[in-house]
């Protein structure tokens, strides 16, 4: 199979890899990843390439899963190539977070080498998906009624991952193999046809094929290819209009619904995702229903209504905005004493507090003094309650913290995150707003406790 080495090389250097790169090949023990070792040795010379194998044992298949661990680092020692292993629980890790087992081991492959890359400074992570993978991949996805990005299928070069040989089918990899001698590892898993994927691969495929003629899989791959294009061009236009309807602040994300109608559908989405990832982590993705309800609350949502999204994020219709932020968990009252610093990551900052001789002036709103024979010693942290009451500096009466926020117009999703300082059922302080008028220094007061927030 001499034709296979130039058409890796040719795919592997457009754009795929530099002279000189840090590669981390994931080798599985399998054919696919085999070959793709193999390829990369023999140009390795050529470009000045430093390589490594990394293999990742999931756990699912007990002494299978060993033998296959033991079989890679024997074969990657017998090439000189440093050897890499993380051991995962695949299965663990999918019922914790509802994942299919599938999922579960992709999830913590890609986390498993992307820590190997980090730790080893690699500059790519080189995975030997090929082309008959890419039309199972976009084949699955339309079967879950995917969006244009799952239609998209896999994509060769998704920093630091490269694919680089998804422009040879198996059997090209097969056939390579057998001419060079290469020995593997077959997962009996691959021909359980319960699984989706294998069923799509053993029987979805060759019924295609019987009925459209060979090629099915490269004429899948040279469409998603055109999607990919296509993905991209909605994808510049979408960071245009981004601009123009997003606002980000530290901790929430506004969405101008005005201007967000002002473009088109497949602009719209992008939008939405790129908000979300934002907030709930790079590759992660809305689901069509997700999508679908944030464009209700856009439409015909009134102001204070709100949608939860998978991952703790909550979206809140404000007036003509759509506010996304993450939704943080209760927070329980947290004791506070002088002179010590607590950390308090739940609400974004620290708390500290100590005992000074003379009163500090000072315009910024996150530092007081307070008389520390009213306050005491019994201090907490916590966040706004239903029913909370206090008298705001320059006051004689007491009054509804509700009702002081409408008035500093708080947004009602962030009244929850504003740290308190209180002292029993008393409210000394809403942090970084007003004082309460009862704990204030005066010309009598003998002690004074310096408190500050550092967000």
């Amino acid at each position: 199979m001499g034709e296979l080495l130039p058409a890796f090389e040719r795919f592997a250097l457009n754009g795929l890899i530099r002279p000189s790169d840090r590669i981390l090949i994931g080798v599985s023990g399998g054919v696919d990843s085999m070959v793709l070792m193999d390829l990369f040795l023999r140009i390795q010379d050529r470009h000045g390439l430093f390589l490594a194998v990394a293999h990742v044992n999931h756990g699912l298949r007990h002494e299978e899963s060993d033998r296959d661990e033991r079989f890679v680092k024997e074969q990657s020692e017998s090439r000189k190539l440093p050897f890499f292993v993380r051991r995962v629980d695949a299965k663990a890790h999918a019922e914790q977070y509802g994942l299919s087992i599938e999922e579960a081991a992709r999830d913590l492959r890609f986390e498993s080498l992307s820590d190997i890359a980090r730790s080893e400074k690699m500059d790519r992570i080189a995975l030997g998906h090929h082309l008959d993978d890419q039309a199972e991949t976009v084949l699955l996805n339309l079967m879950r009624g995917a969006g244009l990005a799952g239609l998209c299928g896999i994509r060769a070069l998704r920093l630091p991952v490269i694919h680089p040989l998804l422009f040879a089918a198996k059997a090209e990899l097969l056939e390579y193999a057998a001419s060079r001698g290469l020995t593997s590892v077959q997962d009996q898993t691959n021909f359980d046809r319960g699984l989706r994927r294998n069923w799509v691969r053993h029987e979805l495929i060759p019924a295609m094929q019987r009925k459209a003629g060979p090629g099915v899989s490269k004429r899948i791959a040279r469409a998603a290819q055109t999607l990919q294009e296509t993905y991209d061009l909605i994808e510049h236009l979408a960071q245009a209009a981004s601009a123009d309807a997003v606002r980000r602040e530290t901790d929430q994300i506004f969405l101008d619904i005005v201007k967000f109608f002002n473009y088109f559908k497949s602009i719209q989405i992008h939008i939405l995702n790129g908000i979300y990832q934002d907030l709930a982590g790079a590759g992660k993705k809305l689901d069509y229903h997700e999508i679908q309800d944030i464009f209700r609350l856009a439409c015909a949502g009134r102001s204070g209504r709100i949608r939860d999204l998978k991952g703790g994020i909550r979206v809140v219709r404000s007036g003509r905005h759509l506010i996304f932020f993450i939704q943080y968990p209760d927070f329980s009252p947290l004791p506070v004493l002088a002179g010590e610093t607590v950390m308090v990551p739940e609400l974004g900052g620290a708390f500290r507090s100590e005992l000074i001789a003379e009163p500090v002036l000072t315009t910024n709103p996150l530092e007081e003094c307070l008389d520390f024979d009213r306050v005491g010693e019994t201090l907490q942290i916590r966040t706004f309650r239903r029913g909370d009451r206090f008298m705001p500096l320059g006051l004689k009466r007491k009054k509804k913290v509700h009702d002081f926020f409408i008035d500093e117009q708080v947004p009602v999703h962030r009244r929850t995150r504003i740290p308190l300082l209180v002292r029993g059922e008393d409210i000394v302080w809403i942090i970084g707003m007003r004082l309460d008028e009862r704990f204030k220094i005066t010309d009598r007061t003998s002690r004074i406790l310096k408190v500050e927030w550092s967000p």
